[in-house]
């Protein structure tokens, strides 16, 4: 009896998966509606493009049009991109900030070798000096501002980037005080103007 009963419900699973399965409701469809059948099962949509989303938002669309190419002037060249926006005063200031820290990063990876190869001399010696430790936190010390270096001239690069990017949008967008629009009413000829201004009156 269990037997049989495992049977049955094997084949009424088979039944509602067949009946179910989409040539199946296709074909129903196309019963019912004919050649006008409002749904097709069978098609395969995944290259349509009007269910496919396309990315294009890819790492080289951002350097397209004025504000890329500022912010691509200013990535290859510090200050390239505010060369190009013309605001020259901000030149020197993104030169600075790469010049600064790349050479906060020079000094302290100097002094990071110069420990190491202190400590390296330190631990052979005999005997060993009383200030071994004091050499290791050095050294240790040295080794993270190299680190927070490395960091902080990535983050001081890309600054003049975004800066530059930024820029480049607003040189191209208007901040007209008038920001009036003419308009006609019911197809008159007449237009009626509505108008907001900015500024101050005195």
């Amino acid at each position: 009896m269990h037997l049989k009963s495992k049977r049955t419900h094997v084949l009424i699973v088979f039944l509602i998966s067949f009946y179910l399965s989409p040539s199946v409701i296709s074909a129903q469809l196309n019963d019912r509606f004919g050649n006008q059948s409002p749904i097709n099962l069978d098609q395969d949509t995944s290259t349509s493009p009007d269910d496919t989303i396309i990315n294009k938002n890819t790492f080289i669309t951002l350097f397209k049009g004025k504000p890329g190419r500022a912010a691509l002037y200013s990535l290859v060249i510090p200050g390239g991109g505010q060369l190009y926006n013309r605001k020259y005063w901000k030149f020197p200031l993104a030169v600075a900030i790469d010049g600064g820290v790349t050479y906060w990063l020079i000094h302290n990876r100097q002094k990071y070798k110069f420990y190491q190869k202190t400590l390296e001399t330190a631990l052979i010696a005999t005997p060993k000096p009383d200030n071994l430790e004091q050499i290791r936190a050095i050294r240790n010390g040295y080794r993270k501002r190299q680190e927070y270096a490395w960091l902080i001239l990535v983050a001081g690069h890309l600054l003049p980037v975004l800066d530059a990017y930024v820029d480049r949008h607003l040189l191209d967008f208007d901040i007209s005080p008038d920001l009036g629009q003419d308009f006609d009413i019911n197809g008159s000829m007449m237009p009626s103007y509505v108008g907001v201004k900015i500024g101050r009156r005195f």
